[in-house]
C-alpha cells in the first residue's frame, strides 16, 4: 500500500476496529444507494434508477435474469463523473433488493482510483451514524464491465479496500447486530491496467430473509 493509499485510510488505520460515531444529523438505519433504500421491490428499484438516467443493459432482459434463487440485473450509467455498472441482487420470492454492487470505471491510474474511493468513503461516513471499520477480504476477481455495449468479465487484482459495518446504536460491535455493510475496494484490470472502484452495499436484514427464502 503506497503513501496515497495510506492517506486514504489513515483514519481507519488509526482507529482500527473501533466504533465511529457521527453527529445526529447523519442519516441512518437503512442501507441505500442514490437515495433508494435496499429492501425496495426489485421492479421499483429498477424504475427509480431509470429515472436517474441508468439503463438496463441491452444484452439482458429484465424479466429473464435469474441465477439460482435470486433475481439480478445490470444497469449502465454514470456516477460521480465515472461510467458505472450497477448490479442489483434481489430475493426470488419477495423480490426485495438486498445487495447493490457498483463498478466505477475508466480511472487511468491508482491515484485517480484512490481519489474516487475517498469520495465514496466520505459519502458513506456522512450518511451513517455508527459504524466500525474492518479490513475486508479482497481476492482476485472477475469483474463484469460494459465494453462497446457488451458485458465482459475482466480479471482484476485488489489494491486495497475498507469495510464499514453499520450499526443502529453506539457500542455495538457484533456483526449479527449490524443492519448492513458497505465495502469499498480498488482493483486493477490486468488487461490495459485500467483501475476500478468496486462499491458494495449490503442490507443484512433483507439478505437474511433472502437466504431463508432460498432454503424453502
Amino acid at each position: 500500500m503506497n503513501r496515497k493509499q495510506i492517506s486514504l485510510f489513515s483514519v481507519i488505520l488509526s482507529g482500527f476496529l473501533l466504533l465511529a460515531s457521527f453527529p445526529a444529523d447523519a442519516q441512518g438505519s437503512r442501507v441505500s444507494f442514490n437515495g433508494i433504500q435496499l429492501g425496495t421491490p426489485y421492479k421499483e428499484f429498477v424504475k427509480q434508477l431509470k429515472r436517474q438516467g441508468f439503463k438496463l443493459d441491452k444484452e439482458r432482459e429484465e424479466e429473464q435474469i435469474f441465477y439460482g434463487s435470486c433475481k439480478e440485473a445490470f444497469l449502465l450509467g454514470d456516477y460521480d463523473g465515472n461510467p458505472a455498472v450497477v448490479h442489483l441482487t434481489a430475493s426470488c420470492k419477495s423480490k426485495a433488493v438486498y445487495e447493490v454492487e457498483v463498478v466505477l470505471r475508466e480511472m487511468i491510474d491508482e491515484d485517480e482510483a484512490i481519489e474516487t474511493a475517498d469520495r465514496v468513503l466520505d459519502e458513506t461516513r456522512a450518511r451513517y451514524k455508527h459504524f466500525k471499520y474492518e479490513q475486508p477480504s479482497l481476492n482476485n476477481a472477475l469483474i463484469e464491465m460494459s465494453a462497446r455495449g457488451r458485458i465482459t468479465k475482466y480479471l482484476c487484482l485488489p489494491k486495497g479496500g475498507v469495510l464499514l459495518r453499520l450499526y443502529q446504536v453506539p457500542g455495538q460491535d457484533d456483526p449479527k447486530e449490524s443492519f448492513g455493510s458497505v465495502t469499498i475496494g480498488i482493483y486493477e484490470n490486468t488487461l490495459g491496467h485500467e483501475h476500478v472502484v468496486v462499491w458494495r452495499l449490503y442490507d443484512r436484514i433483507v439478505g437474511d430473509q433472502a437466504s431463508r427464502e432460498a432454503e424453502k
